[in-house]
Order: structure tokens, then C-alpha cells, then sequence
């Protein structure tokens, strides 16, 4: 396979990038749609509620599985590459079933496992929604599985788009036929959308000459199955640590009155858009490679990733967050407060918004260190670390605050735990791997800037029209974003062809 150059790594990173930009804003206009319809109700918690197994699957399990199989997949030799990729999609696949059967036979037995604060209605209404829905997860774990292969093997747009479709089903099928059967919609929309996904990277595979055999038990290398779960069972632990918070989350707020589980989503999921399209785009092309060049013991170039990696996240994600939190009453204003989504829950819903904000740089280093961890294969310490965090840290923070904050102390769960990971990640992986951050000089360049970025974001705070704050806002990130870009000391060839221009 050929090696790629930085040129192509940054082109593909940027298309990546621009997909999953279009894909996530699709997607969260799921949420809009959900406050626009129920605002902050107990049928919203219910619709939310009912999602989260399926979701949790699919991100986190399927996440795990994808980054175990790439791992697995590029040591394998060439001539048993494909074998060994249709037998773990034969494995995971019955898995999956067995799992969707269950699902769909026992959906009370579930809900009431993980919200059993809820209400009676309400766990009936999710239970009636999750049975829907449960019969997708086979489609979304074995979608998830297919992008890693084709992600392996450098397809990486084939397998950004799926997500793009996906949410345009579940979206649009939602929002169309809402008025037509009810809440029911939200349901069936999920299975459609996964159905369709499913189809459409079956097709990429078979175009791009990756066809998989189904049924395939034995072959490959010698124990390869147990390698792979070996690979993925720390890793869902340990690195689906996003996905663990929202399922916390919503466990504890399912007791907490109507509309908690609601609010916390809308807040969480409106910081997840910048961090996930960064996160999914680095991870998706970079991961590969890393784990490549760790096989290959290329130090000197796993250590320009980890630095650069660290810089870039932080150079996008710092400034952004203080965006959203000196502007959070405006964005939730603008974005969800139509229709029962009333002036209450704005307020509501902007407070957790700043909390979990505050930690949203750390969430994404986290995710990006993680995988070095995996190339490596330091997986149980990975493990060690992530859940410790999540069921210690996090779960400690919110019983500590929980008499004096309610909703903004789980919010505050997953942002200092988010911290405490990052510190721990930093500190071990220079201990284990002789990793260094080596980003001091650009960290306080981006910390300067963003500082003075705060100030001009207070004096425009007394704008009445929202959306008039956040144009200004807006135009003021996107100027000290360049500015950092243009400045940061990997990016100097562009100031210098910059200043070309400028003197032609």
C-alpha cells in the first residue's frame, strides 16, 4: 500500500472533515426537531431515552469494534486480510442479531433496567419506541464494521458518507411523517436510516472490490478472533468514554423529573458538533496510519502526529469553546427555542450548556490519545484510565454536587473527569511511551488569543437580536482562527505564501 503524503493526509482530513460537518449539522437538526415537536416534555425524554441503547451500540460498541478490526486488519498478512475480515463480520454479525433479537422480545425489561426513575408512562413509551428501534442495531453495528474496512483500506469518503445518509433519512422520515403517525415516526425513521446505511456501504464494498463472505468460522491467522475481542473490549470500555457519560447521564436524570433527560441532550449535543467533526476526521484517517507506523516502530513520526494532533485540536476546539460559553444563552435561543420549546427551557437548557462546554477541548484530546494508546497496544491501560474517570471521577462529582446543583451536577461530572483523564493520559503515555505535548510556545499563543477573543465576546454580549450576537461572534472566532493558523509554527509556509501574494 502506498504511503500518503502530508498534502494528502490534510486534503483527506479536509474532505473527511467537510462531510462529517454536513452529516452532524443534518443530525442535529434531529434534536431541533424533537424540541420544535416536544420541547423539553416527557415525551421528548421518551424519544431521547429510547435512542440512547441503539445509539450507544453503534457509537461505542461498534466504535470499538471498527477501531479493533482496523488494528487487527493491517497486521494480518496480505494474502489473509479478507479471510480474516469475513470471519470477524460473521462473529459480530450473529452477535448483533442475538443481540437486536433480545432487544426487540424484552424492550420493558430494558428501559426499566436503565431508567428506572421514570415514570410509568413514560417507561411505557419508551419501551414502545425502543422496540422499534432495537431492530436496527444489527444494521448499525455491521455498518460501523464495514467503514472500518473500507477506512483500512483508504476509502475514507465512501465511509464518511454513511453517517451523511443516515441522518438524512432518520431526519427527514421524522419530520415527514411525524404528522402523519405520531411519535412513532422518530422510531421507525431509525430503522429505515440504519436499514439504508447498511445498504449503502454493502454496495461501496462490493464496487471497490472488497466483497466479505458471510458464515466463515475458521481460516486466518491463528487466533484472530480472540485477538480481535481482546483488542475490543478495552477499547469499549476504556475509549467509549463520550458515549458512557450520555448513558450515565440519562440513567441519572431519568429521576429526576420531566425534561431533564431532554435538556441535557440538547446541551450535549450542541457542543458534540464541532467536537465530533474534528474528532471523527482525525481519528477516521489518522488512526490507520498510527497504528502503522507503531507496527513499524517509526518513533521519530509517531511523535510529530501526537504533537501536531494535540496543537491542531487545541488551536479549533479552545477558541470554540469559549464561543459557545460566553455565547450559550444566544445559540440555544437561536436554535431550538420554536414552537413548545419555550423561553424556561432556553435557560435551562444554556446553563448545562456552559458547563459541559468547559470541558469539551479535554473530551477531544482524550478520544485523539486514546488511539495511541491502542497502537501501541496499551489497551487495558487505556481501560484503566477511561474508567476510572467515567465510573469513579465522573459518578463521584455528580453525588458530591447532586444536593446543591440537580441537572448542572451531572453536567459537571463529565467535565472534570473529561480533565482528569486528559492530565492522566499525558502524564502515562510519556512515562509508557516517551510521548511529549511539545506544543508550549503555540499553547500560549492560542491561549492568548482566545483570552482576548473572551473580551471581545463580553462587549458584544449587550446586543439584544441573538442572531445579530452571533454573526459578530462568529466573524470574531473565524479572524483569531486564521490568525492562529497563519501563526502557529507548522503552518508558517502558508504565512510566508500569503505575504507572496500580498507583495505581487
Amino acid at each position: 500500500m502506498k504511503s500518503i503524503t502530508p498534502r494528502q493526509i490534510a486534503a483527506i482530513i479536509g474532505s473527511v472533515a467537510l462531510i462529517n460537518l454536513i452529516a452532524r449539522l443534518i443530525g442535529f437538526l434531529r434534536e431541533v426537531a424533537i424540541g420544535v415537536h416536544y420541547g423539553t416534555s416527557a415525551a421528548a425524554d421518551a424519544i431521547i431515552a429510547a435512542y440512547t441503547i441503539p445509539n450507544f451500540i453503534y457509537l461505542a460498541a461498534g466504535g470499538a469494534l471498527t477501531t479493533a478490526f482496523i488494528s487487527v486488519y493491517t497486521n494480518e498478512p496480505a494474502h489473509q486480510k479478507r479471510k480474516a475480515a469475513s470471519i470477524i463480520l460473521t462473529y459480530t454479525g450473529l452477535a448483533a442479531a442475538l443481540l437486536s433479537l433480545l432487544f426487540f422480545l424484552l424492550p420493558d425489561f430494558f428501559i426499566r433496567l436503565f431508567f428506572s426513575g421514570m415514570i410509568e408512562e413514560t417507561q411505557q413509551l419508551t419501551g414502545d419506541l425502543f422496540k422499534i428501534m432495537s431492530l436496527g442495531t444489527f444494521f448499525l453495528t455491521i455498518s460501523m464494521l464495514f467503514t472500518g474496512y473500507l477506512n483500512a483500506n483508504r476509502y475514507y469518503k465512501a465511509s464518511a458518507l454513511a453517517p451523511l445518509f443516515f441522518n438524512i433519512v432518520y431526519v427527514g422520515g421524522a419530520v415527514l411523517f411525524m404528522p402523519v403517525i405520531g411519535i412513532d415516526a422518530y422510531a421507525w425513521s431509525v430503522l429505515a436510516a440504519a436499514i439504508l446505511m447498511y445498504g449503502y456501504l454493502f454496495i461501496e464494498l462490493r464496487k471497490r472490490n472488497l466483497n466479505l463472505q458471510t458464515l466463515i468460522f475458521t481460516g486466518g491467522s491463528e487466533g484472530l478472533i480472540r485477538r480481535y475481542l481482546w483488542r475490543a473490549l478495552p477499547i469499549l470500555i476504556g475509549g467509549a468514554t463520550i458515549q458512557l457519560y450520555f448513558l450515565l447521564q440519562r440513567i441519572f436524570a431519568s429521576g429526576m423529573g420531566e425534561g431533564t433527560i431532554a435538556a441535557l441532550n440538547y446541551s450535549s449535543k450542541l457542543i458534540q458538533i464541532p467536537q465530533s467533526i474534528l474528532i471523527t476526521a482525525v481519528t477516521t484517517v489518522l488512526f490507520p496510519l498510527i497504528s502503522q507506523m507503531a507496527a513499524e516502530t517509526k518513533t521519530r513520526e509517531l511523535q510529530q502526529m501526537y504533537s501536531k494532533g494535540i496543537l491542531y485540536l487545541c488551536l479549533l476546539i479552545i477558541p470554540s469553546s469559549v464561543f459557545v460559553f460566553l455565547n450559550a444563552e444566544a445559540l440555544i435561543s437561536v436554535v431550538f427555542e420554536y414552537g413548545a420549546f419555550g423561553r424556561e427551557a432556553s435557560i435551562i437548557t444554556a446553563d448545562l450548556l456552559k458547563v459541559f462546554v468547559v470541558g469539551m477541548t479535554a473530551h477531544a484530546l482524550n478520544v485523539y490519545l486514546t488511539r495511541f494508546f491502542y497502537a501501541h497496544h496499551f489497551n487495558w491501560l487505556a481501560v484503566f484510565i477511561g474508567a476510572f474517570n467515567v465510573f469513579i471521577v465522573n459518578i463521584g462529582v455528580i453525588f458530591i454536587l447532586l444536593p446543591m446543583g440537580g441537572a448542572s451536577a451531572i453536567a459537571w461530572g463529565m467535565t472534570i473527569s473529561g480533565i482528569t483523564q486528559l492530565i492522566m493520559l499525558l502524564i502515562i503515555s510519556k512515562v509508557k511511551m516517551g510521548m511529549k505535548p511539545d506544543v508550549g510556545k503555540n499553547l500560549i499563543r492560542i491561549l492568548g488569543l482566545t483570552v482576548a477573543l473572551g473580551g471581545i465576546f463580553i462587549l458584544i454580549q449587550p446586543f439584544e437580536n441573538p442572531i445579530l450576537q452571533l454573526g459578530v461572534s462568529m466573524s470574531a472566532l473565524a479572524a483569531v482562527l486564521l490568525i492562529l493558523v497563519l501563526w502557529t509554527d507548522p503552518s508558517k509556509r502558508w504565512a510566508d505564501k500569503l505575504n507572496k501574494m500580498l507583495k505581487k
